[in-house]
């Protein structure tokens, strides 16, 4: 999303252009994504933003949810230093990197202020009606008492409250229209606990009061499905079992 300095002038959607130019994220390997965004670069008549007399700023709002990169935890930094799975396997992971590294190139080749905001996984209070993996991971773990354990799933989970994030994003986007030099800035928005994923069966617990059972990811996904969990869910999350060991980042407030 662009917004003019002058909010009397219309806004534009970036994420607009980056959606109809790279095509389904999803479908595409590492190396697509990366040669359709230097191809952007080399051809900023096609971007719908200008660096011109008529200043805009830019927030792109990025979800955390999938991000499943070689670090255990994220600060507010880019993220360019931590490359995609190159595999094909997570093209949803790789579109992220790849909008978040396309707007840094913009903010350096325009000096356009640009601010990235990545909230970690947002509350819902029925899960099933997402398609977002964390908070059906741990709302149905609470429906079933059951929680799914793997060598193969490490990290940390985290659930935001919607109002966190809508606040968060208002709060910045003050301060960046009242800067006086463009930026490029990162914030993330998190809850205030983070699970980690071998503590998930004491957590869920804690919540139900009940001793969680342990079950194998494949059979905690069957019975999740009994229970409303998308069948989009469970195969992503099947596939991320099957892959190579996945971690669940952590986002932090640390510059």
């Amino acid at each position: 999303m662009g917004l003019h300095r002058d909010p009397a002038k219309f806004g534009i959607e970036l994420c607009e252009v980056k959606d109809s130019l790279l095509g389904t994220p999803e479908a595409k390997l590492y190396e697509q994504l990366v040669s359709t965004g230097q191809r952007l670069l080399d051809n900023p008549d096609k971007l719908s933003v200008y660096s011109g007399s008529s200043m805009v700023d830019v927030f792109y709002l990025t979800t955390k949810g999938k991000y499943i990169m070689t670090p255990s935890h994220l600060r507010r930094e880019s993220m360019s230093s931590y490359l995609p799975p190159a595999n094909g396997l997570n093209g949803y992971t790789s579109s992220k990197w790849a909008s978040e590294r396309y707007l840094e190139k913009i903010h350096d080749r325009f000096g356009l202020p640009i601010t990235i905001y990545r909230p970690s996984s947002i509350s819902h209070e029925d899960a099933t009606e997402t398609l977002e993996l964390i908070p059906n991971l741990i709302y149905l773990s609470r429906m079933l008492q059951a929680v799914p354990v793997s060598s193969q799933l490490r990290g940390s989970l985290n659930i935001v409250a919607l109002d966190t994030v809508v606040d968060g994003i208002m709060n910045e986007l003050h301060l960046s229209l009242s800067a006086l030099k463009p930026q490029l800035k990162y914030t993330n928005l998190i809850g205030g606990s983070d699970i980690p994923f071998s503590g998930l069966k004491e957590y869920i617990k804690r919540e139900t009061g009940v001793e969680a059972q342990v079950l194998l990811p494949a059979e905690w996904v069957k019975r999740a499905e009994n229970l409303g969990l998308p069948a989009v869910v469970g195969a992503s999350f099947t596939n991320l079992v099957d892959s190579d060991p996945v971690v669940f980042l952590r986002l932090t407030h640390g510059l």
